[in-house]
């Protein structure tokens, strides 16, 4: 309770003075963003549609700079955050409340420990903190970094679109510099610069995979499109399996089953249909029906090759007709038009 109204009281300070370039736990800026219709687009809206935009308004794209600190919620110094929140929230009993939360301890398991770094991850004000603290990065970008590329910003986690690879690596090192004087660093792993210039390289980024394609229509033109990651398609196909596959589900209805699955199906699908999902989505909809299938021949205890027959016309496919299946085909929705790049 304390920690939602921390998150609903500082809130309006927080958000007057954040730049533009940062989109992370702002919902006031984000939701008039959202398209119509898409609840479940809040986190990428502003932030993924806002960097296809820089992307391909500045001509030539050439080189993306993809950056990620490491370890933000745990590394956050207790003594720096509350000067950058005393600059922001002129409010004394304000601040004495967030520093009890930063003080309250972190609970694991059986043991209370309490940490001189980081916030609580997970916490209600966690993500406005955590805004609050690399703002500081985002003020120093406005004044150094913006002659060397266009920064785009969600939580702790960003890209800089730079025109050349001399500029983007001189970003990374103002970027390390920048975050050192926070005490932060750079992830190693989650770091890299990417050639965007051919469509050979792509990067990730709010869960989604961004990569040049050539137009087929406008023969020598690019857009930079964007669908489901593989790590977000993992992840919902792990999801359905481990819905459909237990044997203890087995005495459940066709209809009970899809019911179970189609809230998850439907979720996913809701963030990622903004963009260029078409393809990934068919993919998506061939898996569920191929775990369903699974599903009623443990039930009905049908062996293999009379399984596959059935899956490609017979019992199982009549089966799955008459369920509401969850279709993500169709639902892709694309927004506001590219513009083609040369």
């Amino acid at each position: 309770m304390v920690g939602v109204a921390e998150a609903i009281v500082a809130s309006p300070h927080g958000l007057r003075s954040y730049a533009n370039a940062t989109w992370g736990a702002r919902c006031g800026k984000t939701a008039r963003r959202v398209p119509r219709g898409g609840a479940g687009t809040r986190r990428q809206a502003g932030s993924a549609r806002t960097l296809r935009r820089k992307a391909e308004t500045q001509g030539t794209l050439l080189w993306l700079q993809r950056a990620r600190p490491a370890s933000t919620h745990h590394n956050v110094n207790h003594w720096k955050l509350l000067v950058l929140f005393d600059q922001r929230v002129n409010d004394p009993q304000m601040r004495k409340a967030i520093r009890g939360f930063l003080k309250a301890g972190v609970l694991e398991g059986n043991t209370l420990s309490h940490p001189e770094e980081g916030t609580p991850q997970g916490g209600p004000a966690s993500p406005l903190l955590a805004n609050i603290y690399l703002n500081f990065l985002d003020r120093v970008w406005q004044r150094q970094g913006r002659a060397l590329g266009e920064m785009v910003r969600y939580a702790d986690d960003l890209v800089i679109l730079c025109r050349t690879r001399e500029a983007a690596e001189r970003a990374l090192e103002l970027l390390k510099a920048t975050l050192a004087r926070l005490d932060l660093e750079i992830h190693p792993e989650k770091t890299r610069i990417v050639d965007l210039r051919d469509g050979s390289e792509g990067f990730d980024f709010l869960g989604f995979h961004h990569r040049r394609v050539p137009s087929r229509r406008q023969p020598g033109r690019a857009y930079l499109q964007r669908w489901p990651s593989k790590r977000a398609q993992n992840s919902i196909r792990r999801r359905i399996r481990e819905t459909t596959a237990p044997r203890a589900l087995l005495s459940l209805s066709l209809g009970e089953m899809v019911a179970r699955i189609a809230p998850t199906v439907r979720g996913w699908g809701a963030y990622f249909r903004w963009g260029n999902s078409a393809t990934v989505f068919a993919h998506i909809d061939e898996y569920v029906i191929e775990r369903l299938v699974i599903f009623l021949r443990k039930k009905h205890h049908w062996p293999n090759r009379r399984w596959r027959k059935d899956a490609r016309g017979g019992g199982a496919k009549a089966l799955l007709g008459s369920a509401r299946l969850p279709r993500l085909s169709g639902t892709v929705r694309y927004g506001v038009p590219a513009t083609a790049t040369r």
